[in-house]
């Protein structure tokens, strides 16, 4: 055997192998994306399914708060008017250092009032404090018009302390407080107003009204008589209401099905979060078939290519041989191509 066909059979035989590695290579590479695109599609179909079971349960939601304030109109409106005045309070924030401390400071001196603000302030917190817990669900069942009454007279006490903070801002100077005027009016007009505070106390008060002429309707109803004579274990509330001791909607009901949606919301994140993990796997995937064919594109089109391998220290480079063909020669050193005719 002449040494012309011994390299023609080796140049075909390291081409054989060459062309089976890239075989297998796009075979698996393939294969890898074919099953991403395979799981991205089950984990939408799953996404599609979490987000509707989420709006499923959010409108069971919904539709059991309207039932609870119909239940406990007067408690929630209640609470409606102390999340307002915790509002009003926190647009004061600005002007202190740990505002909702146990030590508040202004951040700007004002003769002796800064430090009378700063009491009034830390008097507010623990106001704000009790106010936290009568806003949950579960404390509907004790907000009465006593407990009305209570939050109203606190609700006088946050009106005062706003007056008296824009007293200050409004009578500060750059001479006594070390601010500039544009500094001051910008102080003056982030404030809320006094009579925001006005408004609250008068809403109070007149749900208590309300709640009390609704108490007085049904006591002296006649239906209401008449019924109370048959079902004797509905009787009238410690305010005078007549109504019956179990709700159709309770706190409990509501605070359980909104751990529901809680846990309906945890699950679309958390398969969002899956499918954009899978896109992204298919785009880097993509990206690597996309260099990969380029390659072989060239090696098509008859352009000298270096093949560089981490686990090989040699490289292939063409030739021309004596069979006439270009062959393809292993030979061992630093990738390096060789120039064809």
């Amino acid at each position: 055997m002449n040494f012309a066909k011994r390299e023609w059979i080796i140049t075909g035989s390291v081409v054989a192998v060459v062309v089976l590695a890239f075989g297998i290579y796009f075979f698996i590479t393939g294969s890898k994306t074919h099953q991403l695109v395979a799981k991205k599609d089950a984990v939408q179909k799953d996404l599609e399914s979490a987000k509707q079971v989420l709006t499923d349960e959010t409108e069971t939601l919904n539709n059991m708060v309207i039932g609870l304030r119909n239940s406990f109109s007067f408690a929630m409106s209640i609470q409606d008017q102390i999340k307002i005045t915790k509002g009003l309070v926190a647009q004061t924030d600005f002007l202190f250092t740990g505002p909702n401390g146990n030590n508040p400071k202004m951040i700007f001196k004002n003769s002796d009032s800064d430090i009378l603000i700063n009491a009034e302030r830390r008097d507010i917190n623990i106001i704000l404090e009790e106010w936290q817990k009568k806003i949950s669900l579960s404390a509907l069942n004790d907000l009465d018009e006593q407990e009305a009454r209570l939050i109203e007279e606190q609700t006088r006490i946050v009106q005062r302390y706003i007056e008296d903070i824009t007293e200050i801002v409004n009578t500060s100077t750059p001479e006594n407080s070390g601010l500039t005027v544009a500094k001051i009016e910008d102080y003056k007009s982030k404030l809320p107003g006094a009579d925001s505070v006005t408004d609250v106390i008068t809403s109070i008060a007149q749900a208590v009204v309300d709640n009390q002429n609704k108490n007085t309707q049904n006591n002296t109803s006649p239906v209401v008589a008449y019924v109370q004579t048959i079902y004797p274990e509905m009787q009238a509330s410690t305010t005078g209401s007549f109504t019956p001791q179990t709700p159709s909607i309770t706190p409990e009901d509501v605070i359980a099905q909104q751990a529901i949606v809680d846990a309906a919301q945890a699950q679309v994140d958390a398969l969002q979060k899956q499918l954009e993990q899978i896109n992204q796997q298919i785009a880097d995937q993509n990206k690597t078939n996309t260099a990969t064919t380029t390659v072989v594109n060239q090696n098509q089109d008859g352009q000298t290519t270096n093949y560089n391998y981490s686990n090989y220290s040699g490289s292939y480079i063409y030739s021309q041989g004596e069979s006439g063909f270009q062959d393809l020669i292993a030979k061992p050193g630093v990738p390096q191509p060789l120039q064809g005719n």
